[in-house]
């Protein structure tokens, strides 16, 4: 059996628009693209856990992808074009509030933490899960853009596509970055992708192990490994150890 990059956490699965398994197909670019997501597929087996494996197959199936120019490397800018490149892109309008709030936080602190949120998406992808999608739940929770023009299928949606959607979504509304979410910030009714330019060179300077100015596959395989680690340390630390691991924190913790 392959090791597991994870422990049990309260940083559950949770969802947005069908997006990684159609992520071979889809143009780079658009919904589903690696450029609109951030990852290739990742638990390729949609268990909820992640092995060595599985990520270094999701590292050679994006690499390519970032690699505009297919000379066999990718350079700073293919680097933050693509994953940069929904800045600016605007949510579906939420009835987000004060009040409705109070169903998220559990422990009643006026905040809500990574936590809190995407354990609330896990609850979201189960009622879709069972035939029973909320509507109005799922786009307070998920980032589901306004640009589709039919309502999406929630009930169609991965495990690994309500990953995408609950980190987005959080990455947009946590404004002041702190890692917990204001009142404030919450009742947001339309959220916004923000500019992440500044943040993916740094990342991709550190990654950037031989100072070329370039990343191989290796040295994206080493960012992306780096960053299962951090994450296993992270869910360790998690105070509910009765939800399965965070496939959310795995992808999108450190990139969104």
């Amino acid at each position: 059996m392959e090791p597991l990059l994870t422990t049990s956490t309260a940083l559950a699965l949770c969802a947005a628009p069908a997006l990684a398994a159609s992520d071979m197909a889809a143009s780079d670019h658009s919904v589903g693209g690696i450029c609109y997501q951030g990852h290739a597929e990742i638990d390729g087996n949609a268990d909820g856990k992640l092995t060595r494996d599985e990520v270094a197959r999701s590292t050679k199936a994006a690499f390519p992808k970032l690699d505009a120019d297919g000379d066999g490397v990718v350079t700073q800018a293919e680097y933050t074009d693509c994953l940069n490149s929904t800045a600016g892109m605007m949510s579906r309008e939420s009835d987000r509030s004060a009040e409705n709030m109070a169903e998220y936080d559990t422990d009643g602190d006026g905040t809500l933490t990574r936590s809190e949120f995407t354990a609330a998406g896990q609850e979201q992808m189960e009622q879709a899960q069972a035939g029973s999608p909320d509507e109005p739940g799922i786009v307070r929770l998920m980032f589901v853009p306004t640009d589709p023009q039919a309502t999406p299928d929630y009930t169609t949606w991965s495990p690994d596509d309500f990953a995408v959607g609950s980190a987005m979504m959080f990455a947009a509304l946590d404004t002041g970055a702190s890692g917990d979410l204001t009142a404030e910030e919450w009742a947001r009714t339309q959220a916004k992708r923000t500019d992440r330019s500044e943040g993916l060179r740094e990342e991709f300077d550190t990654a950037d192990a031989d100072g070329s100015g370039d990343l191989t596959e290796t040295e994206y395989l080493g960012m992306r490994q780096g960053k299962a680690e951090l994450a296993t340390q992270r869910a360790a630390a998690s105070k509910d150890e009765h939800r399965a691991p965070p496939v959310v924190y795995y992808r999108y913790d450190s990139t969104m």
